[in-house]
């Protein structure tokens, strides 16, 4: 259950995320996308070494980040994350372009363009995957602390004392440095929730 609290922090996250994201539209808004005839002419000149060429094909290339992003909103990870991963995809795609032997290849605009959406998705459904296995991860953590809480609440009753972290370790089925790390983990989750 979520605390008033977490409510407002998470509504702070998000207008601050809404603040960033609005900064970044605004930057775009200058910047032309490519299309497929000048993506076409800025590989060959950046096969050539033209470093001019490789910044305008990661620039050009931006805004198809950001449609890509909006088609992975509402996964469990934040839209800036999602674009700011893809820049990422984006900027190894160019990198990379050389190698794919692209430079005699008529259809080099295309290929490259569909290795690069190719690489953008793969990163933004990475980033998914692993917030997923984070948050899983976290969702585990407390089921873990909350039986220990328990077994520690019900020997505490049958002992009518409190129970020792090598008695809770054997009632847990656990060792005692795994039943301590636990107790560390519930210390500081109440401390950061009473900040």
């Amino acid at each position: 259950m979520e605390s008033p609290a977490d409510g407002r922090s998470q509504e702070r996250m998000r207008k601050m995320e809404d603040r960033a994201w609005k900064l970044y539209e605004e930057e775009m808004e200058g910047i032309l996308p490519c299309s497929a005839q000048e993506t076409d002419a800025l590989l060959i000149r950046l096969f050539a070494g033209d470093q001019e060429a490789k910044t305008r094909l990661i620039e050009g290339h931006l805004e198809r980040v950001s449609r890509l992003a909006e088609e992975y909103r509402e996964q469990g990870v934040a839209f800036s994350d999602l674009v700011q991963e893809g820049n990422v995809a984006l900027m190894m795609a160019v990198d990379a372009a050389r190698a794919m032997g692209l430079e005699q290849d008529e259809n080099r605009a295309a290929m490259f363009l569909a290795a690069m959406e190719r690489g953008i998705r793969a990163a933004m459904e990475e980033l998914i995957r692993q917030q997923g296995e984070s948050d899983q991860a976290g969702e585990d953590l407390a089921v873990q602390i909350n039986v220990m809480n328990e077994v520690t609440r019900r020997l505490a009753e049958e002992y009518g004392r409190e129970a020792t972290a090598e008695e809770v370790a054997a009632k847990m089925g656990r060792s005692v440095d795994e039943v301590k790390e636990l107790m560390k983990m519930a210390l500081n989750a109440v401390n950061t929730a009473v900040l």
